[in-house]
């Protein structure tokens, strides 16, 4: 029986199909019934008058045509096509290049090549599968947006600054995919201070197949003079460089573009989100005020204080600018830079030292906003300038004159205080009265201002024969400390009263017993160490210390008394201008004089003998109160004296007396 002739099955598309441009290339396979052997110049004729040409495939069943389209390729539907007068399309030709032409089968059998039957009938699928169109017509921009790379500095919802540094790219929209060679440019309406036009440059980085994009960078001195950046209506540049096209895109780009945009006079460029851009790469930022994030009061050592400085336009922010503060005593603080860059608000911290008091916190003076290094804040260089995807303008940084408006101090008052708490009062809630082992004192100790306590402090007391300490217990308010006493079994005392060293010099000072504790004044971060001095016991101030009214000046306490001799009496002066109190102290030694002279010689004093206080002298008479006590009692002595002395000197003595008191009484 003799076998049927190798024929072809089907004539197929390689790849999806759909629209193509001129200047693609397309693939044909053919498939057959066997493998089969390709000699020469075999093609495939196709509707578009065209010819595929073998490629490759012999020996096997499938042979892969190859068509390069020409504009006279442009067809709705591409397909193969019968020869004239014949019921196949492929032509088999012998020529001086390829040699003579023939296709066989394995047996060396010529192939069936006929595509249609006897009766005129396809012998394999009609029309070519999948479909693919070939298309001549030229891409055109479709739309144009300007894509800032940021935000920018918006004073409207509808309209966007944008400066020095800034990147603004402009996207062309194409309805047909494209292909970009060389560096074609747009011309962009902004006067740079020559040219009312600068030009935006290709990026291919940015681009795709139906996206063309053009950068533009704004440098300093651009202007849109307060209108929308625009384009100029007109084609876009190719012909500044013979290598520079935008065609179609095919596999040999034939096709040009369109290359004319849009009238902006009817489409006004925008961004994508509706929104006009305006260049403006002159101004430069300037700084509208300042002001600060605390409320109004009063600041201690280790407070944090926080202060805004507010500029007109967004601002950028490189290293560690500080703010130079004036903080009283001609000491100058340093506000460091935190945060707030890209935005109108720049952040910046001070932290109040130790030595840092003044009515009113203030900078120092109009160009106290320092960007480079500072050598007593030891910050490093830095800079402020306008907000840019590279920022270059630098911001004006003067600041308002201090004290005016716009100033720190101008709306609000910051104080700061670095006055030490001190111990202004010792007492007790329950006092009068008695008390008995193993029940609990309540001792109160007051301070000047508000502080803040660690640990257990103690307070010495005098309870007799065995001194006993009162423990620190909690916290009544702000400058109030509650310590607690318990009464023990052989405790013993008239008059309850902190323990004071009862030698020659009088002393109160080791009284208070921080106890690995700290007390400070309060504030965020505590820093200043209370001063938790004593004056001794009993040491009560009499005379002229009423208040003194005066605006300026010195004023004089005429006849202070203590009533106790001392060593380390501390007299405290307040100046209250509210809101500020202003202090000062002085020590003052209360001590004796001529005690051995008066005495006659130390072999013939007494070691208990005591000390009283001076009253009264007149006409040779001395009157002296009872030893120790802080009042003068009913038992005045008159006390005759005599001395001797090599020069005069004025002085005050006091005179050891001892009475014995069981005897008095027997007489």
């Amino acid at each position: 029986m003799h076998a049927p002739k190798t024929f072809v099955r089907s004539i197929e598309l390689w790849g999806d199909g759909g629209i193509v441009g001129v200047g693609e290339v397309i693939r044909i396979h053919v498939i057959f019934s066997d493998r089969v052997y390709c000699r020469g110049g075999l093609k495939l004729r196709l509707n578009t008058k065209s010819r595929a040409a073998y490629e490759s495939g012999t020996g096997t069943k499938k042979l892969i045509f190859v068509l390069k389209t020409k504009l006279q390729d442009a067809t709705k539907r591409l397909d193969w096509e019968l020869n004239e007068n014949s019921n196949t399309a492929f032509i088999c030709e012998t020529n001086s290049h390829s040699g003579s032409c023939s296709i066989t089968n394995g047996k060396g059998e010529q192939v069936d090549l006929s595509l249609v039957d006897e009766d005129g009938q396809f012998r394999i699928p009609y029309p070519l599968s999948p479909e693919i169109e070939v298309s001549s017509t030229p891409p055109k921009i479709v739309s144009v947006h300007a894509n800032p790379s940021h935000f920018g500095d918006c004073p409207s919802s509808m309209i966007c600054e944008y400066t020095a540094g800034d990147i603004i790219v402009l996207n062309l929209k194409f309805d047909y995919e494209i292909s970009i060679r060389g560096n074609p440019r747009i011309k962009v309406a902004c006067y740079d201070g020559v040219n009312d036009y600068v030009y935006a440059t290709f990026d291919s980085d940015l681009s795709n197949d139906t996206n063309a994009a053009f950068k533009y960078v704004v440098l300093p001195g651009h202007t849109t003079e307060s209108l929308p950046l625009s384009y100029y209506y007109e084609e876009i540049d190719v012909l500044h460089n013979n290598d520079t096209s935008i065609k179609r895109k095919s596999t040999y780009p034939t096709v040009s573009a369109n290359l004319l945009p849009p009238d902006p006079a009817f489409y006004p460029l925008k961004s994508e989100t509706n929104i006009l851009i305006v260049v403006d790469a002159i101004k430069v930022p300037s700084i509208r005020k300042l002001s600060f994030k605390n409320t109004t009061g009063i600041y201690s050592p280790g407070d944090r204080i926080l202060l805004v400085v507010e500029f007109d336009k967004n601002v950028d922010v490189s290293g560690t600018p500080v703010l130079l503060l004036n903080v009283g005593r001609g000491k100058k603080g340093c506000a460091f830079y935190s945060s707030g860059s890209n935005t109108t608000e720049l952040i910046f911290y001070y932290d109040v030292g130790l030595s840092h008091c003044t009515e009113k916190l203030e900078y120092d003076s109009k160009y106290s906003l320092v960007k480079s290094h500072n050598e007593q804040c030891t910050n490093g260089n830095g800079w402020i300038k306008r907000t840019s995807d590279t920022s270059i303008i630098d911001a004006d940084l003067t600041l308002p004159t201090p004290g005016s408006r716009g100033s720190l101090s101008f709306d609000s008052s910051l104080l700061l205080d670095c006055s030490e708490p001190y111990i202004s009062k010792i007492w007790s809630p329950e006092s009068p009265g008695s008390f008995n082992a193993k029940q609990k004192v309540s001792i109160l100790v007051q301070f000047s201002r508000s502080v803040v306590v660690h640990g257990s402090p103690m307070l010495l007391l005098e309870t007799g024969t065995i001194d006993r300490w009162a423990v620190y217990k909690s916290k009544l308010n702000e400058s109030t400390l509650e310590f607690e006493y318990v009464v023990r079994l052989g405790d013993k005392t008239d008059d309850l009263e902190y323990w004071t060293d009862e030698d020659l010099l009088r002393s109160s000072v080791p009284s208070f017993n921080l106890n690995g504790g700290s007390i400070m004044a309060s504030s965020t971060n505590p820093v200043l160490e209370a001063d938790i001095h004593i004056n001794p016991s009993h040491g009560t101030l009499n005379g002229h210390n009423q208040p003194v009214h005066l605006n300026e000046g010195e004023a004089e306490f005429l006849g202070l008394k203590i009533g106790q001799r001392g060593n380390d009496y501390r007299l405290r002066f307040t100046f209250d201008q509210n809101p500020r109190v202003f202090q000062d102290e002085t020590g003052v030694i209360m001590q004796q004089s001529c005690e051995y002279e008066v005495n006659g010689n130390e072999e013939d004093r007494n070691f208990d003998d005591g000390f009283g206080s001076a009253v009264a002298l007149r006409n040779g008479l001395l009157a002296v109160s009872a030893p120790k006590k802080k009042v003068p009692k009913s038992e005045i002595q008159v006390v005759k004296v005599q001395s001797e002395a090599s020069e005069k000197q004025l002085e005050v003595q006091i005179i050891s007396t001892k009475v014995d008191l069981e005897l008095s009484t027997r007489s």
